[in-house]
């Protein structure tokens, strides 16, 4: 009998791996999540989104990696008649523009790499008109310990944030009196939330 070369059993297990891959609907992909670095930290740029929507990220203060993808919702343009459509757009654009960040995690990675950051360029970069930060929940725990994020905060508020915390939460943690001492508002938040959900506000949460 002949016996197989090494070249054949590998072609023969290859060509079964791909004929058992269709089979089964396995999708093998690759992708590179380092991105390129040697960014300018604060640095935007456009990137992909879910419906071909085009979304925006932006370089990380380490200067070595880009953040995730931000999409925001746009508002929904009906398929109206094409002035109709136009008016829509015009008004839209006439629109001041308002983002609301709800901040909960107590992850300090979370806090200064992304959310404070996010919410932090998005108000000095001109993304958005008006910019708020609701600190709730557990985040009001971390913000009243940790001195580095309360100096992040302060910045923020400087440059034209708007920064809040829920009454409720900072009562049942015991930290309503800290956190105004830190300047920060601290207001019952459940009804605000929910008119800026209902609203023209663009919500994001971290």
């Amino acid at each position: 009998m002949k016996s197989f070369s090494t070249f054949t059993v590998l072609a023969f297990l290859v060509a079964s791996f791909v004929i058992w891959s269709c089979e089964e609907g396995v999708v093998i992909e690759t992708r590179d999540l380092t991105r390129d670095s040697g960014c300018t930290p604060g640095q935007q740029q456009d990137c992909r989104c879910s419906g071909g929507r085009t979304g925006v990220q932006f370089c990380t203060e380490t200067g070595q990696a880009w953040s995730e993808c931000f999409c925001a919702d746009a508002a929904k343009v009906s398929q109206a008649p094409d002035k109709q459509r136009n008016g829509a757009e015009s008004s839209k654009a006439q629109a001041a523009s308002k983002l609301a960040v709800v901040w909960y995690s107590d992850d300090p990675y979370v806090a200064e790499r992304v959310c404070l950051m996010y919410s932090h360029n998005a108000k000095k970069l001109g993304w958005f008109d008006t910019v708020e930060l609701i600190v709730w929940g557990p985040s009001q725990q971390l913000l009243v310990q940790n001195s580095e994020i309360q100096s992040v905060v302060a910045q923020m508020m400087n440059d034209g944030v708007i920064v809040e915390a829920c009454r409720a939460c900072a009562d049942l943690y015991g930290v309503t009196a800290q956190l105004e001492a830190l300047g920060i508002t601290v207001k019952y938040m459940g009804q605000p939330l929910t008119n800026m959900l209902q609203s023209d506000w663009e919500v994001l949460t971290f």
